[in-house]
């Protein structure tokens, strides 16, 4: 891929990005809050999963609230 196709699929996915939170006008409450990062290898070595390392955030009361996956983000970047 070449640098100015990579820069225009980098621009649109800003672009996507921003318009999701076009209609935010002002902050409305910030606090400070408690969470747990485990980080995690993933994957099995294959071409579909390959290994990989993976980020899980949890509430102190055991909810998963969200994870970080390489795969899973390149997998989004593919679909711009």
């Amino acid at each position: 891929m070449k640098g100015e196709q990579i820069i225009e699929r980098v621009s649109k996915a800003q672009d996507a990005e921003k318009s999701r939170f076009n209609d935010i006008h002002e902050v409305d409450c910030v606090r400070k809050v408690e969470i747990l990062e485990v980080l995690l290898n993933a994957g099995d070595g294959t071409e579909k999963s390959p290994v990989r390392s993976v980020y899980q955030y949890w509430t102190k009361d055991g909810r998963l609230i969200a994870i970080k996956d390489p795969l899973e983000t390149k997998k989004m970047w593919d679909s711009v």
